[in-house]
């Protein structure tokens, strides 16, 4: 009877050990995934920025080319040219 209870007190402790250790794993693999998310947010922060200057830079893109489009049908208009003509940038430079 008692090599048995010795026996059992050193299951017990084995496997009060063995919990132990997989308390700390999963407390490392949780502050991994902590920081897993922490850093995937940043990067989903980081790719948005991206976008939206992307985007404000294909809107500036676009407004300038509106802009080239109506000097070159100014210049066009003035110089009793056809719409589809191409002007210099010398020709454009006023308008």
């Amino acid at each position: 009877m008692k090599d048995e209870t010795n026996r059992l007190e050193q299951a017990n402790q084995k496997l009060t050990q063995q919990l132990a250790a997989i308390g700390e794993t999963a407390q490392q693999q949780q502050e991994r995934l902590k920081q897993w998310q922490a850093a995937s947010l940043q990067a989903r922060t980081v790719v948005q920025q991206s976008q939206s200057q992307a985007v404000i830079e294909r809107n500036a893109c676009i407004a300038n080319l509106k802009l080239i489009d109506a000097a070159k049908l100014q210049w066009a208009l003035l110089n009793n040219k056809a719409e589809d003509a191409i002007p210099t940038k010398q020709d454009l430079l006023q308008y």
